[in-house]
This record gives C-alpha cells, structure tokens and sequence, in this order.
C-alpha cells in the first residue's frame, strides 16, 4: 500500500492523504486546516461515496501518529473485504 499527498490540479492540499494499492484508489484521510479536532477516513470513495467513514480524533495524539492509525484501520478493513470475497467463494456450488 502506498501513500500519497492529496493533488488537485498539480496542487498538494495540506493533511490530506491519498491510500493506493497499484494505481487504485483504496482510501483518503483528510482533515480540515481550524478548529476541527477530528481527521475522517474514507475508505473505498468510488464503490461506498463517502459513506464507509471512520472518525479519528485529533486531539491527543500527533500527525504522525494519525496516519499510522489511518494505515491500520486501511489494512483492516481490506483484509475484512478480502475474508468476505473468499468465504463467498467457498460457498459458490457448480451445477452440471
């Protein structure tokens, strides 16, 4: 999984964080710049529309340390898709 800065328009906008594994789009981290103290997650953008979202509160721990909570909660959540496509393939029966 690799992380990029958010770009618009060949623009990187500042606490925002693209989640990528080869060239698709998995997950995005934004905050906003004052007065918020929580940072959301969205995870999988194009297939949910921004309605799979984790809140991370800001407030008493660093940047850094919300991005690797941002990772772990990534991983999880693809690692929960992942079990859920193989059991569903477990149960798939072929007729003749």
């Amino acid at each position: 999984m690799e992380v990029r800065k958010h770009r618009v328009k060949n623009r990187w906008i500042y606490g925002e964080y693209d989640f990528y594994i080869g060239e698709e789009l998995v997950a995005q981290l934004t905050t906003q710049l004052v007065g918020v103290d929580y940072a959301y997650l969205y995870f999988l953008p194009k297939i949910y529309r921004d309605n799979d979202r984790t809140r991370i509160d800001l407030r008493y721990i660093t940047y850094d340390e919300v991005l690797e909570e941002a990772i772990k909660i990534v991983t999880k959540k693809l690692y929960l898709q992942s079990m859920n496509i193989l059991g569903s393939l477990k149960s798939i029966e072929v007729e003749e």
